[in-house]
């Protein structure tokens, strides 16, 4: 049997720690399309995070690189 389970990926986040699960192919879909028709695409990014698991004033309180480098790992599923 094949078995599935939910990812997360633990960060470290200036020194809080946060659980943040992998988006679903559906999320993902629908983040992209958010964001080619968004005006503010730091809400819409901050809001897909927060749907994640990171809230958003976490996010709005990261540099712009650790932001990136976030979103890489989970549109990507790399595990660290």
């Amino acid at each position: 049997m094949l078995k599935f389970k939910k990812s997360v990926q633990e960060i470290d986040l200036y020194g809080e720690k946060f659980e943040v699960r992998f988006p679903t192919v559906g999320e993902l879909d629908s983040f992209g399309e958010s964001m080619t028709k968004s005006d503010n695409e730091f809400k819409t990014l901050s809001g897909f995070l927060s749907a994640l698991g990171l809230p958003e004033d976490k996010a709005k309180s990261m540099e712009l690189g650790h932001l990136k480098d976030l979103i890489e790992v989970l549109s990507t599923q790399k595990k660290s």
